[in-house]
């Protein structure tokens, strides 16, 4: 499925067709995102005329400058992220989530010796294992909300990686 067939399950994102040049299927995706948020856009002259202004201000900034001027660029959109007491939690928040989701999801795959003695048998349940979270994200998500799935998820992962502790690591 291309950008341009019209029956896509997640649409491109629309900043990311304008600065390549696609804005009528940049202007279809808004509509569509309009719709769903019952509320209007402007008029199509004026947001293809704010599009033509993002897609030359794009090739400004991909022409030829200097290190110190894309290092410039750079902190300057990465502050962004700090800007607001808001933007700061946000921030923080989920990249914490995102440490703490890596080191335990790492530190579990680096430790399957205490698991299994036989290592053809963890793989394969871990393999098992990540059948439903590659199958069931997407449906969960659409039906529940990102934050709520998200929530679920990271508890639920949680609370059984707390659980690894109360095995007994022996039957002898």
């Amino acid at each position: 499925m291309g950008s341009n067939d019209k029956n896509t399950f997640i649409d491109e994102s629309p900043r990311w067709l304008i600065v390549r040049g696609h804005h009528d299927r940049a202007l279809q995706v808004l509509q569509k995102a309009a719709r769903w948020n019952n509320t209007s856009l402007p008029p199509k002259h004026r947001m293809r005329k704010l599009m033509t202004h993002i897609t030359k201000e794009s090739y400004k900034m991909s022409g030829d400058e200097s290190i110190a001027t894309l290092i410039k660029h750079f902190f300057v959109h990465f502050s962004m992220l700090f800007r607001t007491r808001k933007m700061l939690q946000l921030t923080l928040c989920s990249n914490v989530g995102l440490l703490v989701t890596a080191l335990g999801y790492q530190s579990i795959s680096l430790s399957s010796a205490i698991y299994s003695s036989d290592p053809y048998i963890y793989s394969t349940l871990a393999g098992v294992v990540e059948i439903p979270g590659a199958t069931l994200t997407i449906p969960f998500v659409n039906t529940f909300g990102r934050r709520p799935s998200n929530i679920v998820c990271m508890s639920t992962t949680g609370i059984f990686i707390l659980a690894i502790a109360f095995i007994p690591k022996s039957k002898d």
